[in-house]
C-alpha cells in the first residue's frame, strides 16, 4: 500500500505547455557493493551512473567530422542559456545529404566569439534533455527528424569516405579531427573548444592539466601549435588504470568454495580517484536476461586514492565462494569527478578485462581485448502518477498509480506494468527511437493530464542511447473531490482515505492511500481522486463505500458521506450551492465527509 503526505488547497489553473521529445541520462544514487557470493548483488550501472548525464552531438569546426558525441551534466543543457543552450551552439542541422554544397569547402568559423549563422554556415548542436517532470526540467536543440537521424548514427559521405556524422572521440581524436579540416587552426582555439563543451569524457584529463585546457596551453613555451607534441603532453598527464592478473586462485574443498584475489593498478597523476572492480561471469559486464543480477561492483582496497598521489597505487579484492564450474571476468574501474549537483561531472577509467577459470589442477588466466564501450544497450524508465493540481509535476503529496500497462514499440517491443511506486523499466534496448504508450484504464473517472512529450495522449517518443536510460513519464487526474469535517475529533488528527486502485478491489497490492490531517477548524480536503471503492479512516472509525459517476451517500451517526455527481468550477474549490444545505445538516451527526464528482474543464 502506498502512503502519501498531506494534501491541502491547490490552484487548479491549468497551464498547457509543449515540450519536445526528450531523452534523459541515468540518475542513480551511490550503492553499497556486496561481496562476491552475496545475494545482494547490484547491477554495475547503479554505481557507474551516479551523475545524471545527457548526450549531445556537439558541433565541431570540421565538415569532415561535423559532430562529436559527448556526455554532459544537466547544467550544460538546461534552458538557462548557458553551455550548449547558448547562441554560439545554435544554427541549423548539418546537411548530411549535401555537406559541401551546403556548408562549403573552406574551414568553419574559428574562435568562440562567432554567433550561429556566421561565415561559412556553421551548424548547431543536437540534444534532447529531459531531467524529469516540471517546468525548467527539459530542453532541446535541433531535435528535428534530421537532427534525430544524426543523433542515432546516420552516416554521410565526403571525398569518398563514409562515416557517422556524430561519433565519440577521445581528446586526441578531437584534436586530429579539427586539424584534418584545417591544419592551420590555432591550437588555442581547439583548447578553448574542449573547455567549453564540458564533456565528461575529457574531465579527468582537464583536471589533470590543472582544471582548464586553455590555461594549461597558455603556459606552453615551445612547439605549442604542434598537434603531436600537444597530444603527447596531454597523454603524459592523464591518469591511467590497469587490470593485473589474479593471484591466489584456488578451487577450495567444494564446487562453490573457489577463491581468487583480483588485482589492479592506478596511476592517478595527483588526481583523487574512487576505484572498484567490476566482477561478472560473462565478459560484457551488462545485465541481460537470466544474467540480470550477477554483475557486481566489488570494493577495491584501497578504494579511495587521495589527491596529490603521484605514484602507482596497487588495489586488490579477495573474491570467495566462487563456483568452480564458471569462468569469471573482472576489470578495475576508477572514477574522477568534479562539481556537485546538476554540475557533477564524472570520468570513468577502465582497465582491460581479465578472466580466470578453475580448469584442471592449475587455474588459467587470460587477458581480453580492451572494451571501449561497456554498455552496448540502453533503457527506458518512467513513472505514472495522479497529478492532483494539474501542474505537470510530481509533488510529494501526489500518489503513484500501480498496475498501469505500458507498451513499448520500436526496434524491439515489450510490455511492462507499473510497480507499487508507479514505476516501469525497459532494459537492454538497442539504440534508436522508441514509442512508449501508457494505457489509461476505463471506469475509474481518470483523465489523461500530461506526458513527458508535453501532450495529453500518453504517447511519448524517446531516443535510447547506448549506456543511458531515457525517461517517459505520464500523469492522470481524477474527477472526485473529498471535503470533510470531523466535529468531535481534535485538529491535527490524521485522516486516511484508501482507494482500491485499478483492480477496483480494496486490500489488494495496488491500493493507494491518500493521507492528510484535520486543519484548525477540523476540516480536510483531498482533490482530484478517481472513482472506485474507498475506505475512510478517522481514528478508529472505518467506512467503506463505492463511488461512481452517480455518487453515493452514507450516514452511520458518526461519519456522514455524500458522494454526488456535480459540476464545479474548473479552478478553485468552491462547493455547488445545492450541496451546502445537505453538508450542514450532516455536520451535526459528528463527522462529515463529502464526495463529489468533479467535471474538469480544460481550456
Amino acid at each position: 500500500m502506498i502512503t502519501v503526505g498531506r494534501m491541502f488547497q491547490k490552484n487548479f489553473s491549468r497551464r498547457r505547455r509543449i515540450v519536445t521529445p526528450l531523452v534523459a541520462g541515468v540518475l542513480a544514487l551511490p550503492v553499497t557493493v556486496a561481496a562476491v557470493g552475496s545475494t545482494t548483488e547490484r547491477p554495475v550501472e547503479a554505481a557507474r551512473n551516479r551523475a545524471t548525464k545527457f548526450e549531445v552531438c556537439h558541433r565541431t569546426n570540421a565538415i569532415k567530422n561535423p559532430y562529436r558525441l559527448i556526455s554532459v551534466a544537466w547544467s550544460s543543457v538546461d534552458p538557462n542559456g548557458n553551455g550548449h543552450d547558448n547562441p554560439v551552439h545554435d544554427g541549423p542541422v548539418f546537411d548530411i545529404a549535401n555537406p559541401v554544397a551546403t556548408h562549403g569547402t573552406t574551414p568553419r568559423d574559428t574562435g568562440l566569439g562567432n554567433d550561429a549563422g556566421g561565415g561559412n554556415d556553421r551548424w548547431g548542436d543536437i540534444f534532447n534533455a529531459y531531467k524529469g517532470p516540471g517546468n525548467g526540467n527539459s530542453n532541446s536543440n535541433n531535435w528535428t527528424t534530421a537532427g534525430q537521424a544524426i543523433f542515432n548514427g546516420a552516416t554521410f559521405t565526403i571525398n569518398g569516405v563514409t562515416k557517422a556524422a556524430c561519433r565519440k572521440m577521445t581528446t586526441a581524436e578531437y584534436i586530429d579531427s579539427e586539424r584534418e579540416e584545417d591544419p592551420n587552426i590555432p591550437m588555442s582555439d581547439i583548447m578553448a573548444e574542449l573547455d567549453e563543451m564540458g564533456a565528461t569524457d575529457d574531465e579527468a584529463t582537464k583536471q589533470a592539466l590543472g582544471g582548464s585546457f586553455t590555461t594549461w596551453h597558455q603556459n606552453c613555451t615551445q612547439n605549442c601549435n604542434d598537434a603531436t607534441v600537444i597530444k603527447s603532453s596531454i597523454a603524459a598527464a592523464e591518469p591511467t588504470v590497469a587490470t593485473d592478473n589474479p593471484t591466489s586462485v584456488a578451487q577450495g574443498s567444494s564446487s562453490t568454495s573457489g577463491a581468487g584475489t583480483l588485482n589492479g593498478t592506478a596511476n592517478p597523476n595527483n588526481l583523487p580517484l574512487e576505484c572498484y572492480f567490476e566482477f561478472d561471469d560473462d565478459q560484457d559486464f551488462t545485465p541481460s536476461g537470466s544474467d540480470s543480477t550477477d554483475v557486481q561492483e566489488v570494493a577495491a582496497t584501497p578504494g579511495t586514492i587521495p589527491a596529490n598521489t603521484n605514484t602507482p597505487v596497487t588495489m586488490t579484492h579477495n573474491a570467495t565462494s566462487l563456483d568452480t564450474s564458471k569462468t569469471y571476468y573482472y576489470r578495475v574501474v576508477c572514477v574522477s569527478s568534479s562539481g556537485s549537483g546538476d554540475s557533477l561531472v564524472e570520468t570513468y577509467l577502465y582497465g582491460v578485462t581479465k578472466q580466470f577459470s578453475f580448469t584442471g589442477s592449475t587455474p588459467t588466466t587470460t587477458t581480453l581485448p580492451p572494451t571501449t564501450n561497456a554498455n552496448a544497450t540502453g533503457g527506458i524508465a518512467g513513472t505514472v502518477w495522479i497529478d492532483a493540481d494539474a501542474d505537470d509535476t510530481k509533488d510529494a503529496s501526489e500518489v503513484w498509480i500501480p498496475g498501469i500497462v505500458v507498451k513499448l514499440a520500436g526496434t524491439s517491443s515489450a510490455t511492462a506494468t507499473t510497480s507499487a511506486s508507479g514505476s516501469f523499466t525497459f532494459t537492454n534496448l538497442a539504440p534508436g527511437s522508441y514509442t512508449v504508450t501508457a494505457v489509461l484504464p476505463s471506469g475509474l473517472g481518470l483523465n489523461i493530464s500530461w506526458d513527458s512529450q508535453g501532450n495529453s495522449d500518453w504517447v511519448a517518443v524517446v531516443t535510447v542511447v547506448s549506456g543511458q536510460t531515457a525517461k517517459a513519464d505520464f500523469a492522470a487526474i481524477g474527477n472526485v473531490e473529498v471535503v470533510g469535517q470531523a466535529r468531535n475529533v481534535p485538529p491535527g488528527t490524521e485522516v486516511n482515505v484508501d482507494w482500491s486502485g485499478i483492480d477496483k478491489e480494496l486490500d489488494t497490492p495496488d491500493d493507494v492511500t491518500y493521507t492528510t490531517k484535520l486543519s484548525t477548524n477540523r476540516t480536510f480536503e483531498i482533490q482530484s481522486v478517481p472513482t472506485g471503492k474507498y475506505r475512510v479512516r478517522i481514528q478508529s472509525a472505518r467506512v467503506n463505500l463505492t463511488v461512481n459517476s452517480a455518487g453515493a451517500t452514507y450516514d452511520n451517526g458518526n461519519i456522514s458521506i455524500v458522494a454526488k455527481a456535480a459540476v464545479i468550477p474548473a479552478t478553485g474549490l468552491s462547493l455547488p450551492s445545492t450541496m451546502l444545505p445537505l453538508s450542514l445538516a450532516l455536520v451535526s451527526s459528528g463527522a462529515l465527509v463529502m464526495w463529489m464528482t468533479r467535471r474538469r474543464r480544460v481550456a
